[in-house]
């Protein structure tokens, strides 16, 4: 093994990268007061979030609707993600529930894109589009 470098104290909660999908390896090595411990290999991957979203009923252009965010290998409610969802003017966006449902209205034209954002611990790691239909009046 080639010597380590750049080593770096770490207490609590160890960064890691999530921006970056794959396989990350940290190298731990643990010192107690000089006694120095044998290095540690730690790999963990770091998966591309998997978010499926669903238009509720359809509504008539100028109703509200809403959207449900359903997340395959996150938790919405994990207090390092963070979701936003962003349209064009004019168009209002509830609060996310608990149940990954969100009401969306000021839909002014049969089709609009939303941007469905995803940030864990401050970090955009998914921008969604997603096209939400409305019924012509």
């Amino acid at each position: 093994l080639a010597p380590l470098t750049n080593l770096t104290a770490l207490t609590g909660i160890i960064p890691v990268n999530t921006a970056t999908p794959g396989v990350q390896s940290l190298s731990l090595i643990c010192n107690n007061g000089g006694c120095i411990s044998p290095t540690q290999i730690l790999s963990l991957s770091v998966l591309n979030p998997v978010l499926n979203v669903v238009q509720g009923a359809l509504a008539c252009v100028g109703q509200a609707t809403s959207l449900t965010l359903l997340p395959t290998n996150f938790l919405l409610n994990d207090p390092l993600v963070s979701v936003g969802i962003t349209g064009p003017a004019g168009v209002t966006v509830g609060a996310l529930g608990s149940n990954g449902v969100v009401s969306i209205g000021g839909l002014s034209t049969t089709a609009t894109t939303l941007t469905v954002s995803l940030s864990v611990a401050g970090v955009q790691i998914l921008s969604l589009p997603v096209s939400v239909s409305a019924l012509p009046l």
